[in-house]
């Protein structure tokens, strides 16, 4: 992803992100547009708790670490 904007002297500037930082900017754009990110679920049933959503990370890390 390329975010386009201007710096504090009105000069533009691109700033190319991805992974977690690539979402961040989507985050806060949609924020300007008035998009939240519920709008963008294509289910309810998808949201889930931090809670749930580290232990499912845990686990996958665990299963990477026995594949190595």
């Amino acid at each position: 992803m390329v975010v386009r904007g201007l710096n504090r002297r009105g000069k533009e500037i691109r700033v190319k992100a991805s992974g977690f930082t690539a979402r961040a900017f989507q985050h806060e754009i949609d924020h300007l547009d008035g998009v939240l990110f519920t709008d963008r679920l294509t289910s309810l049933d998808t949201l889930k708790k931090v809670e749930e959503l580290e232990a499912e990370e845990d686990l996958e890390r665990d299963s990477e670490a026995i594949r190595a």
